[in-house]
């Protein structure tokens, strides 16, 4: 009986930890990310671009845009973790908490989001790797092009493995989703590419927001 209350235990961890105040993305972009969380403004994902406070900012043309919201694990998979056609119609409470989890969202800005899309993570050879988007303040977004769509791979600058990496992890963690053949590749960037003052900062406040922290950056005060 000890035994089979056990295993019960760690088969249901993930859920019990995952959060339920934010009851959907919309709610989380709206009302919680740029209100709750970067209420200073900060620095792109992907690019390194500064936004406002607002999120906010001026792209290489000179025009004012606003950064969208990435999923580093993307709403696609969890989407289809649940068996939902696609992420759109997937009215599931579970999904909609997992895609509303502000550990999984960064600021990015919208072309790079889109070219990102739901393609997995990985490490691309220099001779085949591409980046469309340098001149639009994104020196290092590495893609592979002109391959089927299922071979197409995203490899981020260093300076976001870890980051990606410990989202990436703590999704699996706490909602039970599958890291889809990363799991060596993302301990391997946790373990290269070391917390930083952001994710720290981050991972306090984000606790403080939906009451739920990110072990893979580190225990937060309570």
């Amino acid at each position: 009986m000890k035994r089979i209350l056990l295993t019960l235990f760690f088969i249901s961890f993930p859920a019990i930890c995952a959060q339920t105040k934010i009851p959907d993305y919309g709610s989380a972009r709206d009302n919680w990310f740029w209100d709750k969380l970067y209420t200073f403004g900060g620095t792109g994902f992907y690019c390194s671009i500064k936004f406002d406070e607002q999120g906010k900012y001026i792209d290489y043309k000179g025009k004012e845009k606003k950064m969208t919201l990435e999923h580093a694990y993307s709403a696609d998979w969890i989407a289809d973790h649940h068996h939902c056609d696609n992420r759109n119609t997937c009215d599931i409470e579970a999904y909609k908490f997992a895609e509303a989890d502000l550990h999984n969202l960064w600021p990015t800005d919208g072309s790079v989001n889109s070219s990102r899309s739901n393609y997995p993570f990985g490490e691309i050879p220099d001779e085949v790797s591409e980046n469309r988007y340098s001149k639009k303040g994104c020196s290092d977004f590495e893609r592979l092009y002109d391959v089927k769509q299922d071979k197409v791979l995203i490899e981020p600058r260093d300076a976001i493995k870890g980051k990606i990496a410990r989202s990436m992890l703590y999704m699996h963690e706490e909602y039970g989703l599958p890291l889809r053949g990363m799991r060596d590749l993302m301990l391997s960037w946790h373990k290269q590419y070391p917390v930083d003052f952001e994710e720290l900062w981050r991972n306090q406040k984000i606790y403080e927001l939906q009451g739920t922290y990110n072990m893979w950056i580190g225990e937060v005060k309570q």
